[in-house]
């Protein structure tokens, strides 16, 4: 993240990057891990990984990455 020093004003730039493509996997994801990390939003966090998950069904070279999601999930 970019302004990890400002998780609030990360938050509000990826939110206007969400709304200007919401289909964009590396923005969800990043949402994802802005809400769980440095926000304690873990509902919304989950929304989000989920989301991702969602995205990238059919992209076969992104397994590692959606095993990690998916395991951050369940820890949620």
């Amino acid at each position: 993240l970019q302004e990890e020093k400002n998780p609030k004003r990360s938050l509000s730039y990826f939110n206007y990057a969400y709304r200007l493509a919401p289909s964009n996997p590396v923005t969800v994801l990043n949402l994802a891990v802005l809400c769980d990390r440095y926000l304690n939003k873990k509902k919304e966090a989950k929304a989000f990984y989920q989301r991702y998950l969602v995205l990238t069904r059919q992209d076969s070279s992104l397994a590692g990455e959606r095993a990690s999601v998916e395991k951050r999930i369940q820890a949620l």
